[in-house]
């Protein structure tokens, strides 16, 4: 896996953010999946003792608005305000 490495404690660690967004564009618009699906998917990633994610606070957090992001909130009157 091209930019992926391997810790002293055989971890695999992943290439920069910009692959998790690839992937939930991915599972989001290639193969349909929801919010729910695609966010604990990247939960059991994050879990998996053998992958070590760059920043995973900062993953983690951007998983946290990501599942509960609600679109429809785009279209209120008070966003177009801001």
């Amino acid at each position: 896996m091209p930019g992926a490495t391997v810790t002293s404690k055989g971890q695999l660690t992943l290439p920069p953010q910009l692959v998790v967004c690839e992937l939930v564009w991915v599972l989001g618009y290639a193969y349909d999946k929801g919010r729910s699906e695609i966010a604990a998917g990247l939960e059991n990633l994050l879990r998996a003792r053998q992958l070590a994610f760059e920043d995973v606070d900062q993953v983690r957090a951007a998983l946290e608005r990501f599942a509960t992001f609600d679109a429809r909130l785009l279209r209120s009157p008070e966003f177009a305000e801001v």
